[in-house]
């Protein structure tokens, strides 16, 4: 009886350790990308595209139609989302200004949406935000960017041109969720050829520990388990003698 017990543990200590070690992830839902973009002359652009399973995309340029105080205005979107591991979103903003269209300091927003990422194998996970710009200094007054993650904040950074910022967090997200990148650029100078760029980034990664500690309770039970079974053969075998 007893010895019935501890193969069943064993037995349950093992299935346990390959459950975890060839456990597979989820199914990944799709997830669209939209960018929404808005100056303070009165002028805005939507553009969404998707949807997309893993690499994404979602690229917007103007030469002077939509947005005529810019000779061009290109926002680029990259996106990605990994099976259990990391996902990633990219916004690169740049531009041109023509002063004749340009009666006041321009003031840009630019939003980008992920609508429906997949957890990645964990509920917290450890997000990376960055905020980056080679503009000369003068070229616009300063740029922030507040980044969330299934509506939890991740940082919100402000910079000056040139200069750079990134911040680590965790943050908590359900089984699908939308990652959000909001920039805001403050006083773009109005003058001829005013070139300006900014980028920012927010990777985020699965935190591992909760399925190691499982893996870690499976090795322990099957591995006890194993130990004490052997131990008891070798009591039997030495009261037989």
């Amino acid at each position: 009886m007893c010895q019935s017990s501890l193969r069943s543990r064993t037995f349950l200590g093992t299935l346990l350790f390959f459950a975890c070690l060839f456990h597979a992830a989820p199914a990944r839902a799709t997830y669209m990308l939209t960018v929404e973009i808005s100056d303070n002359l009165g002028h805005s652009a939507t553009l969404a595209t998707g949807p997309f399973a893993a690499g994404g995309s979602n690229n917007f340029t103007d030469l002077g139609v939509l947005f005529p105080e810019f000779s061009t205005l290109s926002v680029s979107s990259t996106s990605n989302q990994g099976v259990a591991s990391s996902f990633l979103n990219t916004v690169s903003v740049s531009g041109a200004v023509i002063a004749a269209n340009a009666p006041t300091p321009i003031n840009l927003t630019v939003k980008l949406t992920g609508s429906g990422f997949t957890q990645p194998g964990s509920t917290v996970v450890s997000a990376v935000q960055g905020l980056s710009s080679s503009s000369v200094a003068g070229a616009f007054t300063s740029a922030s960017l507040t980044g969330t993650l299934d509506g939890t904040t991740v940082a919100t950074q402000t910079i000056t041109p040139p200069g750079a910022v990134n911040n680590t967090n965790s943050v908590a997200v359900g089984a699908t969720y939308n990652a959000i990148l909001d920039q805001a650029i403050t006083g773009i100078a109005n003058t001829q050829d005013n070139n300006f760029n900014l980028t920012a980034n927010l990777a985020w990664t699965a935190t591992p520990e909760p399925a190691s500690l499982t893996l870690f309770a499976g090795l322990l039970l099957g591995c006890g388990g194993s130990a004490v079974l052997r131990s008891r053969k070798k009591v039997h075998k030495a009261s037989d003698c």
